[in-house]
C-alpha cells in the first residue's frame, strides 16, 4: 500500500521573513504561518505551521512577502528533531518543507515594499491590470514539460 505525504495550507505570516545561506551558499528560510479552521465561525486559536523553504522559493518569499500577507504553502511534513538545551530532554516537531507557494493577499496595514523601506515597484503595463498573486513552484523542467 503506497502512502501520500502532501499538505496544502493557507495562512498569513506571523513575521518577515529572513534569508539564510547555508555552508554551501543555499537560500533557505523559515517562517511560520497562522491558519485558522474553514467554519464560518472559527473556534479557538489559530493553528502555527512551521515552515521552511529552499533556493529560488526562499528567495521569492523573501523579496516578496511580509508579515500579515496571506500565502498558500504546498510541501510535505518532516519531523525535526533536537536536545533541548536546558534539560536535555529531546524534542519533536513537524516542519512543511514548501515546495510551491503562491502569495494571495498583501496585508491591508503595508504600502511598501516588503523587507525594504522602498515603494513597491509597478508591475503593471500600459492598457494590463495589475498581478495580485505572485506565484512559484520548483517543479523540475521535465515535470512542467509531462505535465502540458
Amino acid at each position: 500500500m503506497s502512502t501520500l505525504n502532501k499538505c496544502l495550507f493557507i495562512g498569513n505570516l506571523t513575521r518577515n521573513v529572513i534569508l539564510a545561506k547555508t555552508g554551501s551558499d543555499l537560500s533557505v528560510c523559515n517562517f511560520t504561518l497562522a491558519v485558522s479552521s474553514l467554519r464560518k465561525k472559527p473556534q479557538g486559536a489559530p493553528l502555527f505551521i512551521d515552515c521552511t523553504a529552499w533556493k529560488k522559493t526562499a528567495e521569492f518569499l523573501t523579496e516578496k512577502a511580509a508579515k500579515g500577507d496571506q500565502v498558500m504553502v504546498e510541501g510535505h511534513m518532516e519531523p525535526q528533531s533536537w536536545a533541548d538545551a536546558t534539560t536535555g530532554a529531546n524534542r519533536t516537531k513537524l516542519v512543511l518543507h514548501v515546495h510551491s507557494l503562491e502569495l494571495i493577499r498583501r496585508a491591508a496595514n503595508r504600502d511598501a515594499a516588503p523587507n525594504t523601506g522602498e515603494a513597491p515597484a509597478s508591475e503593471e503595463t500600459p492598457g494590463s491590470k495589475p498581478s495580485r498573486n505572485y506565484r512559484l513552484n520548483r517543479r523540475s523542467k521535465a515535470t512542467q514539460e509531462q505535465a502540458a
